[in-house]
């Protein structure tokens, strides 16, 4: 029987989280969690051999803004694995093909993932992707909060301030459903979206340390004190963006590969910032 590629299906589910198990490892609470708040099954795309799921993969909308403010709509691929028995097939290569021409029909102009370890890189890149997004990291322990107070947020807020923030700036932009299931993953663990002064964070709790997966401030360290002074941690692990003028400072977080050429003033690997991986 020949290989086929198609979106998933309601039923396939459990199939679906035992192919997530194999190959990351997830708890089974955090794979759950996809399933009950943002599985859809057009979102979810398969590859079937002999009748068996061998291969699959997630999707994420959202938006590629470029510098001079200029929108291009993009499908985010996450959780994109192949039953460990059946890799070197070709499988994957295949899906993910398949997932490129779904999402260039659907209008979007890029497909965007994170590469699960630094090797692969250069993997994807032999397959038409680039690196597209760069990372700041920095730890802080507590210190002067500045007199800064976060303030929990909802999904729509964030986002608003996220954008205004982020303005002239090559960045990601998500949908309130995408923004609203990172905040419920951020929730999940003790954290959440919050508001500070005139920036935001999304924050992780994992025992007494702080991740926090985005930090838009002009007050890092006050903010990262204020944070762990709210949530009781001993230490925050932040991510900012690469602004202009830091070019080289970050570490590669992403790769992007134009499906359709982009409109406007292109996508500067430099500096572009994708916050969330779901990672």
């Amino acid at each position: 029987m020949s290989t086929l590629c198609r979106t998933s299906r309601q039923e396939e589910i459990p199939r679906l989280k035992e192919l997530w198990k194999q190959c990351f490892g997830d708890e089974d609470a955090y794979i759950d969690h996809y399933f009950q708040t943002f599985y859809q099954p057009q979102r979810a795309l398969v590859l079937e051999d002999s009748g068996q799921i061998m291969s699959m993969l997630l999707t994420f909308p959202f938006q590629m803004i470029l510098g001079d403010g200029s929108r291009c709509p993009a499908c985010y691929i996450y959780a994109f694995c192949t039953s460990p028995q059946e890799q070197g097939k070709g499988h994957g290569r295949a899906l993910l093909a398949y997932a490129e021409e779904q999402a260039r029909r659907g209008g979007c102009a890029a497909a965007v993932m994170v590469p699960g370890e630094a090797s692969l890189f250069q993997f994807y890149e032999t397959l038409g992707y680039q690196a597209a997004c760069t990372l700041r990291e920095q730890s802080f322990g507590r210190g002067r909060t500045g007199g800064l107070t976060p303030h929990p947020c909802s999904a729509s807020v964030y986002g608003q301030q996220r954008e205004k923030w982020l303005t002239g700036l090559y960045h990601v932009g998500y949908p309130d459903e995408v923004l609203e299931y990172q905040r419920s993953l951020c929730r999940s663990s003790g954290g959440g979206f919050y508001l500070l002064g005139d920036g935001v964070a999304a924050v992780e709790l994992d025992g007494d340390t702080l991740v926090v997966k985005e930090l838009l401030t002009a007050e890092p360290e006050q903010s990262a004190s204020a944070l762990l002074e709210l949530l009781g941690a001993g230490r925050a692990d932040v991510r900012f963006p690469v602004l202009p003028g830091e070019e080289g400072k970050g570490r590669r977080f992403a790769v992007a590969k134009w499906l359709t050429p982009p409109q406007g003033a292109g996508w500067d690997a430099r500096t572009g910032w994708l916050a969330f991986g779901f990672d």
